[in-house]
């Protein structure tokens, strides 16, 4: 998030600090933190838009992405004419919980038309879905709060607990021969397809489309 462009636009507005933090439902103590570059959620950056009667993406200016067109539509969900999408940079140690629960840290913002709604983006590691989608390419999710909501045969960010270790991948979900696991499938056939309990996955998004790396920022 651009600051400095966030700051201009509260000196130029009306109301005061004071003000706009009660007008937007926050405490001043929140307005502040956001100012100095904390972790923000994107329900309370709309709230600050509204009052500043600005669209979303002026909070970002030079940071806001901008897509060179190459991009790929994974599921069938309704196409939006314009939207915003947070473009969150993931702690992998965190893992997808504390991402989903508090967006993480905001690197900007993806807008582009007629594209599947979506609850954030992130950067992709590894190359276990190479060449479809690549290391350092963007994938916006759908957060889903029931492992029994699972579409099979679409593509899914998940994190899984096992023991001690966490990780988070990026895979087909496929049916399993055992009813409490599923199958997680690369597209990337040097990977080997994996068999894990559901009791595994502690968290998960269907992902609905996603963006190569050559972007400019």
């Amino acid at each position: 998030m651009n600051i400095k462009k966030l700051e201009a636009l509260i000196n130029d507005s009306k109301l005061n600090k004071v003000q706009i933090a009660k007008e937007s439902g926050i405490s001043r103590t929140t307005l502040q933190k956001v100012l100095e570059g904390a972790d923000v959620k994107i329900s309370t950056l709309e709230a600050l838009a509204r009052v500043l009667n600005v669209p979303l993406a002026e909070f970002f200016g030079d940071v806001t992405t901008k897509v060179n067109t190459d991009s790929h539509v994974f599921v069938d969900d309704k196409r939006l004419e314009h939207s915003i999408v947070p473009l969150y940079d993931i702690d992998v140690s965190a893992g997808l919980q504390k991402l989903f629960a508090s967006g993480g840290s905001l690197l900007g913002s993806i807008s582009i038309p007629n594209m599947p709604g979506a609850d954030g983006a992130m950067h992709v590691t590894g190359d276990s879905m190479y060449p479809l989608i690549k290391a350092g390419d963007i994938v916006a999710y759908r957060i889903l709060h029931d492992i029994s909501s699972i579409s099979y045969g679409e593509i899914y960010i998940l994190q899984l607990e096992h023991d001690s270790d966490m990780q988070v991948v990026v895979k087909y979900v496929k049916k399993a021969e055992q009813p409490d696991s599923v199958l997680l499938v690369s597209y990337n056939k040097e990977h080997d397809p994996m068999e894990v309990p559901r009791k595994w996955i502690t968290a998960l998004a269907r992902v609905t489309f996603s963006i190569r790396k050559y972007c400019m920022f």
